[in-house]
């Protein structure tokens, strides 16, 4: 469940157990608190990692007006769980987050009508799209 102040990260099986909190990211030169606004789930895959043994990659990324997060979970939620994080320049307030099926992009929709196209494992915008003239509210990627 994502609320503007904290990321609140449960266990899907019952006892629907509480994982992880994560608190909304303070800007250290402002103090500002950048509130969590889309959260989404990559698609989960088997992936080859370099040191030649195979794995399964599980991330959950989260988008606030001013910074995008992802968690590689798949070694569990625990706070030594991997994160990358990108500081992002102004675009409006994302409203709609989804990966692609395969994984290898995420697409951020905003309220200014603009669509972000994210390279997941570089964390780097590869392209803008401003084709839509109001709020984006929801993405299917397939």
């Amino acid at each position: 469940a994502a609320y503007a102040k904290v990321l609140y990260i449960f266990n899907c099986h019952p006892p629907w157990k509480l994982e992880q909190s994560l608190p909304a990211w303070v800007d250290p030169a402002t103090k500002e608190i950048s509130e969590w606004a889309c959260i989404a789930f990559s698609p989960m895959a088997e992936v080859d990692h370099p040191g030649g043994h195979a794995g399964q990659d599980n991330n959950l990324a989260a988008f606030s007006a001013d910074f995008l997060l992802v968690i590689d979970y798949a070694g569990g939620w625990g706070e030594d769980a991997p994160r990358r994080t990108r500081s992002l320049m102004q675009s409006g307030r994302p409203t709609a987050l989804v990966y692609t099926s395969c994984g290898s992009w995420m697409i951020c929709g905003f309220a200014t009508g603009q669509l972000q196209i994210w390279n997941t494992a570089s964390l780097t915008l590869v392209r803008t799209l401003s084709g839509h003239t109001d709020v984006v509210n929801c993405i299917d990627a397939s």
